[in-house]
């Protein structure tokens, strides 16, 4: 890495230069004395002041010249600076290369983090932007409230996150920013605070509080320049894994079967729903579909974005849904594109039946927005009179409830079946069952909050109703 005046005063023990100087980076080191008569733009120059000022003012001073930059260093010899200076440049780079075989481990954050943490002499924490943390400081230690809440239950707390920020200037700004800044917290102590957004991800909240030494300018640019090196590492890591990603889920859409441990973390909200966007126009035109990825792409809500076959197919939290089809709907010409919208889910498992029935909602329409919820009965109608029903098309709910009750012994499957089959009526569901009304209402409960089915929806009840009729075999 190359350095800046800032951090070269830094590491000198020297005072802070003036702000907005000391900023540019220092490409070489050259040494000067009285016949050296310009200096060569990006060299850090090395000599005696008094051959370069008055020799009655200067005379035990040594000069380090950088552009404008001047640092003056009392009772020292130049030869001495110099090895400092060489040191200064030594420890920084050992920590560049120290982070560089990091950057191939496990655990990249917290092991960045513990590199870090003697450079800027202080806790720092790594947290998404809802508090949970991903990495702290392990060396240090404290007993305060703050530190505690951070280390003990993982989450920043609200103290740190919800002062008023304001600069070490006084500038107050709405919310900390992607370059690294020197902020004033209303304890009365800095800190350093920044963002870091990936591609398709939560940001991540960095900060850096004041321990052994006071925060200055010169780590702020030491901030940067990890920043820049978390950002480059990370992204390469997301983008090998999203190609992961996108070779897993193009494995269970053409019928490979997965275990749950096999599967990608979307770092996404659950529920999830699926949405398929094609292009009847010209559903064959590759660049039309990578276009339609890109849109996607640049709609700040978290999604899992890619192609299949001539769609494409796009993982997001069921309550963004709405939102990200109105911003949609404004990038493309709506006139060419239908999309589809599948069941809530939340196992990643279920990609291919959901995928199919979104698939036949948009072919039992083709309207520009169609919904398995609505359409789901009759698709599932036609596969009825089928010779062989297609068990993709059944409601997805009846392998939840069935994996559920088989892990939990919970009785939930027969209980949906029942209390749709009476008509959602208590009183006779409740004696079908032989349970008391309240363990009746308490399942139906948990059977909402599992499966994510909205029972008010009739379309969706008859779905339902009719996957059970077509699987008797589960029901006693």
């Amino acid at each position: 890495m190359q350095l800046t005046m800032q951090i070269l005063a830094l590491g000198l023990n020297l005072p802070e230069i003036s702000k907005n100087t000391g900023n540019n980076e220092i490409t070489g080191v050259r040494f000067f004395d009285q016949s050296v008569t310009s200096f060569s733009p990006g060299f850090l120059y090395i000599g005696k002041a008094s051959d370069y000022f008055s020799p009655t003012t200067c005379r035990d001073s040594v000069l380090l010249v950088h552009g404008p930059d001047l640092i003056f260093v009392n009772g020292k010899t130049v030869e001495e600076i110099s090895n400092e200076v060489f040191s200064i440049f030594d420890y920084y780079t050992n920590w560049e290369k120290a982070l560089e075989t990091a950057s191939g481990g496990k655990n990249i954050l917290q092991a960045l983090i513990d590199l870090s943490e003697p450079i800027f002499k202080g806790p720092m924490v790594v947290s998404k932007e809802d508090g949970q943390v991903l990495a702290h400081s392990m060396i240090y230690k404290s007993d305060t409230p703050w530190w505690k809440e951070i280390v003990e239950k993982g989450v920043v707390p609200l103290t740190i996150t919800s002062g008023t920020v304001t600069t070490a200037d006084g500038e107050v700004l709405p919310d900390w920013t992607n370059e690294p800044k020197l902020y004033r917290h209303d304890t009365g102590t800095n800190l350093i605070g920044f963002f870091i957004r990936l591609p398709d991800r939560l940001p991540l909240t960095v900060c850096i509080r004041e321990g052994a030494v006071q925060l200055t300018r010169a780590h702020c640019q030491l901030a940067a320049y990890l920043r820049r090196f978390i950002q480059k590492t990370l992204t390469e890591r997301y983008s090998n894994s999203q190609s992961n990603f996108e070779i897993s889920m193009t494995d269970i859409l053409n019928g490979e079967k997965r275990i749950e441990e096999e599967l990608p973390d979307l770092n996404i909200q659950r529920p999830w729903q699926l949405l398929i966007l094609r292009n009847t126009a010209a559903p064959d035109s590759q660049p039309r579909q990578k276009k339609l990825l890109n849109f996607a792409r640049t709609i700040k809500i978290i999604t899992s974005s890619f192609l299949y076959q001539n769609d494409l197919l796009v993982i997001i939290s069921m309550e963004k849904v709405e939102p990200f089809i109105k911003e949609m709907l404004k990038l493309i010409e709506k006139q060419y594109y239908t999309i589809g919208v599948s069941l809530p889910f939340s196992s990643l498992k279920n990609m291919r039946d959901l995928y199919l029935q979104s698939i036949s909602a948009i072919n039992e329409v083709g309207g520009q927005i169609n919904r398995v919820t609505e359409l789901g009965f009759s698709i599932l109608l036609k596969q009825a009179m089928k010779p062989n029903c297609d068990t993709a098309f059944l409601h997805p709910v009846l392998e939840t409830l069935a994996s559920w009750d088989r892990q939990y012994s919970a009785q939930l499957y027969e209980t949906l079946y029942y209390y749709l089959q009476n008509e959602r009526n208590i009183k006779t569901t409740s004696e079908r069952l032989g349970i008391h009304r309240n363990t009746l209402s308490y399942r139906i409960e948990q059977i909402k909050n599992i499966t994510y089915i909205d029972l008010d929806n009739p379309k969706e009840r008859n779905c339902i109703l009719l996957s059970f009729w077509l699987n008797k075999k589960n029901i006693n």
